[in-house]
């Protein structure tokens, strides 16, 4: 089974990511996590140099050249990695991000043709495996921006905020755009906030294995 936990920064999808893992191997289940991008790869690195802004302004670079970068690396992945069929993996940012992130950068009247083309180039060319289930953790950007300056030094970057998390106005319509594409996808919407106060981790957890209960039982499935 392969789930899917995509958001804004500082949504908390790595914290949701290590319950979901801890829920499913309390059940004798073999958890991955895999997050994307992974960094130390040969696309992860060029990620963390344009994330790091050593390819210019967050809008100076062609948004579908920086979208291949994300598939590439996930593609780089996928062809260097395999698993057990009864697995359960868990992605930590994948497709809807790529779309999200990249496609807020189009107008409006042009982010459909984007989206087909992200969903060509990472499905059917590359191949990479469909989700069968999907979550948007959304989370008010002023919540986003307080959480990412929390968090401790990370590999890629020496900066507290990199391209993405360093503009609001960014974060906030990628947000909202992350709320359209899950509508269109299917994808289950879990709201992290309410008027600018956080839920608590095991509340939106709770939410989260209940909706991953709810599939499993409509395809009878075993899994929990």
């Amino acid at each position: 089974m392969t789930i899917a936990i995509d958001g804004i920064d500082g949504a908390g999808k790595g914290t949701q990511c290590r319950l979901l893992s801890r829920y499913f191997e309390a059940s004798g289940r073999r958890v991955h996590i895999v997050s994307f991008p992974v960094y130390s790869s040969f696309f992860g690195m060029m990620i963390s140099d344009y994330l790091n802004g050593s390819y210019g302004s967050l809008y100076a670079i062609n948004p579908k050249l920086t979208a291949l970068l994300y598939a590439m690396d996930r593609r780089f992945f996928f062809e260097n990695n395999s698993f057990n069929s009864g697995d359960i993996i868990i992605f930590d940012r994948y497709v809807l991000s790529n779309m999200a992130h990249q496609g807020v950068k189009f107008e409006p009247e042009l982010r459909e043709s984007f989206f087909s083309w992200i969903k060509e180039l990472e499905f059917n060319i590359n191949k990479i495996p469909r989700p069968d289930i999907s979550f948007v953790l959304d989370i008010d950007a002023k919540i986003s921006a307080r959480n990412v300056a929390k968090k401790e030094k990370r590999a890629y970057t020496d900066k507290t905020h990199d391209i993405h998390e360093g503009d609001s106005v960014y974060l906030a319509n990628t947000r909202t755009l992350f709320i359209e594409l899950a509508a269109q996808t299917g994808a289950h919407i879990v709201y992290c906030s309410k008027d600018e106060v956080l839920r608590s981790e095991e509340e939106i957890a709770e939410e989260i294995n209940f909706k991953i209960s709810e599939y499993c039982k409509s395809f009878k499935s075993d899994l929990v």
